[in-house]
């Protein structure tokens, strides 16, 4: 087996790997992880991750964590005695180099983040308390095609992911070799030919990420999108580069025309256009500060999953971009189909997570536009400390009605509906907003769906 730049000479004796002081072989991958992790925290240590050999014990990357962490303000770091790590050589070490393979490459350096069968839990996101990318449930950030993940796995993931570019650790056709195994960890339902790339709800939550075709004429395309399908019809349609719900719609899902592997297509939705959220191009909906110096928070997803008692939700997991340090620790969208009484609607639980309790911090959940004819304000008489405003609002040939519920401050801001969350780290802050399409509006039916969204949360 050929030596590789920055690797000792084998022993015929035995097959261990040691620990390569940072003075031996001069740097390596390894060593400049280590020295980055010092700097950079986690995202550092899932390069170090990649860079070691996937037989190294749990216990020997736990102390090259503390040999790392032990003095932040170091630029060398200690090497460790040799004892302390001496794995033996896994099959893929093992390999003639003209054997290796996608699913050799993919053991080496991407199982310990996304594990063997791909779940997304792999030992390295499990000691950290996370979980990568599922691809055995078809979660791909950028598309599922074979260009799309050779894309990502040369580039890596930006933002809060832990996902490092591996342009320097594999070759071209390294990466082409790991991109054509991963594909073959998904669902066989995902993997699909492009003439049955119409992807159907079925009774479980639905969710798929790629670009996001303009909504109509003189608003953008979204090359990072996120549609959430629900067993009943609905669907949201999301960006994800700034996270931002986009649209709701009724009816069917998506058409994945990115299946065709020949690059450019998109994420089609296919159901109706049911309700806009500002325009279709709405602005950041969650503000730190106080109402004279409000700023917004750009907002990165952390995560999505299938949640309910019958895989029926979706949700959305979101952090800031900027980190804590602007009062907000993480928010949480779940989209639901609420049950209504003969009628199909929207909704969303907003769950708020402040880094302190001085945070001040206020949520757009709603704005007034020329088309609102009604309005209705109150308390809600099981829990006073809940807020609730109720709009109807025309809607092309028809109406909208929006209920907003929430815990904590519910005001108005010109034309913007604020809801300042009792959000303190132990308790959170919760918010629903439920959005019904109607054809025709009276008093009778506004009382019928106050009582049907009256039941649809959890008050405490």
């Amino acid at each position: 087996m050929a030596v590789k730049p920055n690797e000792p000479p084998e022993s015929s004796a035995a097959r261990a790997v040691p620990f390569r002081p940072l003075a031996f072989w001069g740097p390596g991958p390894l060593d400049v992880a280590m020295m980055n992790f010092q700097r950079t925290g986690a995202t550092a240590l899932a390069h170090l991750c990649a860079a070691m050999p996937q037989s190294l014990t749990a216990a020997a990357g736990a102390a090259l964590v503390v040999a790392c962490a032990s003095d932040s303000r170091s630029t060398v770091v200690p090497p460790l005695a040799p004892q302390a790590v001496t794995p033996t050589m896994s099959a893929v070490e093992d390999e003639d180099e003209d054997e290796v393979t996608g699913k050799s490459l993919y053991a080496r350096h991407c199982a310990g983040c996304h594990n063997e069968n791909g779940d997304g839990r792999g030992a390295t996101m499990l000691s950290l308390g996370k979980e990568a990318r599922s691809f055995a449930q078809g979660g791909f950030a950028f598309g599922n095609t074979a260009d799309a993940i050779y894309k990502t796995i040369t580039s890596g993931m930006p933002g809060t992911s832990l996902m490092p570019a591996f342009n320097a650790a594999l070759d071209d056709d390294e990466r082409r070799l790991v991109a054509d195994y991963v594909l073959t960890l998904m669902p066989r339902a995902e993997h699909r030919p492009a003439t049955e790339s119409v992807m159907a709800v079925g009774e479980r939550a639905l969710f798929a990420y790629g670009k996001l075709p303009s909504l109509r004429e003189g608003l953008p395309e979204r090359p990072r999108g996120l549609m959430v399908g629900l067993p009943g019809g609905a669907s949201f349609e999301f960006r994800i580069d700034d996270v931002r719900l986009l649209a709701m719609r009724r009816g069917g899902f998506v058409d994945r025309t990115d299946w065709n592997e020949r690059g450019g297509g998109v994420l089609l939705p296919l159901g109706g256009l049911a309700a806009e959220i500002e325009g279709g191009d709405p602005k950041p909906w969650i503000l730190a500060g106080a109402d004279s110096a409000q700023v917004p928070i750009e907002l990165a997803l952390s995560a999505a999953r299938i949640t309910g008692d019958l895989a029926n939700e979706v949700e959305l997991e979101l952090l800031p971009k900027s980190g804590p340090t602007v009062g907000l620790r993480s928010a949480t969208v779940t989209c639901f189909q609420p049950k209504l009484s003969g009628r199909e609607g929207f909704g969303r639980r907003i769950r708020i997570e402040a880094s302190s309790g001085e945070a001040q911090l206020g949520v757009l959940l709603h704005e007034a536009d020329s088309k609102d004819i009604a309005f209705r304000s109150s308390s809600v008489s099981d829990n006073p400390q809940w807020r609730r405003v109720v709009s109807i609002r025309r809607r092309g040939d028809g109406f909208e009605y929006t209920n907003v519920e929430c815990l904590g401050e519910l005001r108005w801001s010109g034309d913007r509906l604020i809801w300042t969350p009792l959000a303190t780290p132990a308790t959170g802050g919760e918010a629903h907003v439920i959005v019904v399409p109607c054809d025709v509006w009276d008093e009778a039916l506004v009382m019928s769906l106050d009582r049907d969204c009256r039941s649809q949360g959890v008050r405490q």
